[in-house]
């Protein structure tokens, strides 16, 4: 769940460094299959694919695969909370905003999370954005790639599903992101 964690945080902080935003308001769903995120810390490098959907000033799903398509971790915005599923520890999160602003040390909004899924911090025909992030001590770097943007195509998104899984308290967030 902490690698997970950092994942999240990781993603919410690319939007960060960004200053102009192309307008997605006038879409209504975006998909983005087959997106690419690359984490390096020191030695240690990863790459995960990611798939991402969003109905547009309502809800935003992030899927982190990391090998043929099988969910290890699912981020789901809504415009009040985050829930963060661990697929493989059977566990999950919901929190408010004001966590994710304090575990980030800046501002999270929803309107950031949805900057990120739908692309907007794209500049013209860019299909890669880079940046840093320093969390607890340690250093990433951090690439997303977005193959293709499909913009307006029929949306379902799938249904939360976190029975059986352990709900984390805050406090347990706190512990794991210490260790």
């Amino acid at each position: 769940m902490k690698k997970a964690i950092y994942i999240f945080l990781s993603l919410l902080l690319c939007s960060c460094a960004v200053t102009k935003k192309v307008p997605v308001t006038h879409r209504h769903t975006v998909e983005v299959k087959n997106a690419s995120i690359k984490l390096q810390t020191g030695s240690d490098a990863y790459t995960l694919r990611l798939g991402m959907q969003a109905v547009v000033d309502s809800a935003c799903v992030i899927s982190v695969q990391p090998i043929a398509g099988i969910e290890m971790v699912q981020v789901r915005a809504m415009q009040d909370s985050v829930t963060i599923i661990d697929r493989t520890g059977k566990r999950f999160a919901r929190v408010g905003y004001d966590l994710l602003t304090q575990l980030a040390g800046r501002k999270i909004r929803y309107k950031e999370i949805e900057g990120i899924v739908t692309g907007a911090h794209l500049k013209n025909n860019q299909q890669q954005i880079q940046t840093q992030l320093e969390m607890k001590g340690h250093k990433v770097d951090i690439t997303i790639t977005y193959p293709r943007i499909d913009l307006d195509q029929p949306l379902r998104l799938r249904p939360e599903r976190t029975e059986g899984y352990q709900m984390l308290s805050a406090q347990d967030i706190d512990q794991m992101l210490n260790r």
